[in-house]
């Protein structure tokens, strides 16, 4: 959901399926664990594409958006686009340290962009209610780096096993943690194999997608989220191309 991959804001229904998958697949976590909360964070906002399943979740809630990388006019057409929502956009990191305290907060795909995620963390931490609830994603394995990861800023990949210490160490209770995507991985290492670019600037837009494609690569990434519930149940870890933990304030 990094906010390079977009040009334009535009509808969940329109959305690339990544973006889309990744929308429900949060949505349930959080109806799961975190049915209620009057104040969200959502640090890393990009276009706003959570913002929309947030305001579903939470109507009466107050939710604040944060991206440093949001530019004047995009924060304006997402203020526009959710006027009739309770929803605060900024693109000052600042804003949110000095917005009082959160009962949610949203991180997703943001800590691999960060180089002491720790720090960042403890830091983060401050803003949260006592018992208030983090839901970090990012991008999984190491092996998997690309000349995408370095165009996109990312500092490394996580394995789940390191997300979840590096949480521990922050002060977070851990309620559930796995991968999504299992999927994908294969593609994407073939891809990462034969057809890495070393020119990290020519990039498509995730925008850009044919919409047949997108709507059957939809369907395989939804019946990949609910088998991924089902083993996660069975206690079984599937691997995947990005990991996940809900936690909880120590």
């Amino acid at each position: 959901m990094d906010i390079k991959e977009f040009d334009t804001l535009m509808p969940l229904n329109r959305r690339h399926f990544w973006e889309q998958a990744k929308t429900v697949f949060f949505g349930n976590i959080l109806k799961r664990y975190v049915p209620n909360a009057t104040k969200v964070g959502d640090v890393g906002c990009g276009d706003g594409v959570t913002l929309e399943k947030l305001v579903e979740l939470y109507p009466k809630s107050l939710i604040c958006g944060f991206d440093p990388e949001l530019s004047d006019e995009l924060a304006a057409q997402i203020n526009a686009h959710f006027s009739a929502a309770n929803i605060q956009v900024s693109s000052d990191p600042k804003e949110f340290v000095t917005s009082g305290k959160y009962d949610l907060i949203l991180m997703l795909d943001v800590i691999e962009h960060i180089p002491d995620a720790e720090k960042f963390l403890l830091e983060s931490k401050q803003n949260l209610s006592s018992g208030g609830s983090l839901l970090v994603s990012v991008p999984a394995y190491q092996a998997l780096y690309s000349g995408h990861d370095r165009w996109l800023g990312h500092v490394k990949r996580y394995q789940r096993k390191e997300l979840v210490t590096l949480l521990q160490n922050s002060g977070f209770e851990i309620q559930e943690s796995g991968y999504l995507f299992f999927s994908l991985l294969l593609p994407r290492l073939i891809q990462k194999i034969f057809f890495d670019s070393k020119d990290d600037s020519k990039r498509k837009n995730l925008n850009e997608t044919n919409n047949v494609f997108n709507k059957l690569a939809l369907k395989v990434l939804l019946a990949d989220v609910q088998l991924g519930l089902l083993c996660r149940k069975l206690k079984i870890q599937l691997s995947g191309l990005s990991c996940f933990a809900i936690c909880r304030k120590l």
